[in-house]
């Protein structure tokens, strides 16, 4: 199996990471946690119940081990702090005697992580390995799920994204501007539209849970998603509203199934 490439927009769904689902999250080449974020906080769906290490041997990784088998193909990583220490992700899932790799990325800056991969294999064990180092790291929250890739992508400049820092701006009686920046968060928006979408992917955001958080895959990056991503980063977050407007031109059963127009507006996990 290998990273994949994608022609369209795609959208990882479906995160198995809860503690119901979650049996036991094993470390390697990490010694010790800072008190109060152990690598047990990251069964949980929440970008600021973090983990922390305190002492790092070498080549960290991280493996969920699942109550049952699942067929995965989508990792997200959010709110870490890999780079520049660690510079490459390998994903990997247990074959009942070795792990096998499903594929490697590059990591450049510390955005968000998304990550998916071609193959059918099926595993209760998977975990992804960074490469050689002994830095110190935090992951806010681990993403294992499924990938959609959709049939169309957004149509051309209806794709915008916006990124907020905390920070605010006092000026003094002499005009000297005062920033004070507040906590380590980056709000983030997004709004997407479809002109004509294929009825079958808004079908698949019908149909996704109340609530489930989502990673989205610029259409730009998709054929290269292993190496660096420029640009507009992958997004994760929530859909806050969604608008369709039919188009036609037939029904659900013809030679010409429906289309829509569609806009999504979602809110960052981070």
């Amino acid at each position: 199996m290998a990273i994949e490439v994608l022609a369209n927009m795609a959208v990882a769904y479906g995160n198995q990471v809860n503690p119901t689902n979650v049996s036991a999250i094993v470390t390697g080449g990490i010694t010790s946690f800072v008190s109060g974020y152990p690598a047990e906080n990251l069964e949980i769906e929440d970008p600021w119940t973090m983990t922390k290490t305190s002492v790092v041997a070498s080549a960290p990784s991280f493996e969920h081990q699942f109550a049952s088998s699942l067929q995965l193909n989508a990792l997200g990583i959010l709110n870490h702090n890999f780079h520049p220490a660690y510079t490459s992700l390998t994903v990997e899932y247990w074959n009942g005697s070795t792990f096998v790799s499903v594929g490697a990325v590059t990591l450049y800056y510390n955005s968000d992580i998304w990550v998916s991969w071609d193959g059918s294999n099926s595993s209760a064990r998977w975990r992804f390995r960074l490469n050689s180092g002994t830095t110190n790291l935090r992951i806010g929250s681990v993403f294992w799920g499924f990938r959609y890739a959709m049939l169309k992508s957004p149509a051309t400049a209806l794709m915008s994204q916006a990124r907020e820092s905390p920070l605010l701006i006092e000026q003094s009686a002499g005009d000297a501007r005062h920033v004070i920046f507040g906590a380590a968060k980056r709000t983030a928006t997004m709004e997407v539209s479809w002109s004509r979408a294929p009825i079958l992917d808004v079908d698949f955001f019908r149909t996704l849970g109340n609530n489930e958080m989502i990673g989205i895959m610029p259409p730009e990056h998709g054929d290269d998603i292993d190496l660096q991503v420029l640009g507009q980063e992958p997004f994760w977050g929530y859909v806050a509203s969604r608008v369709m407007v039919p188009r036609g031109p037939g029904g659900r059963n013809t030679t010409q199934p429906a289309t829509y127009d569609m806009t999504l507006t979602l809110e960052g996990a981070v």
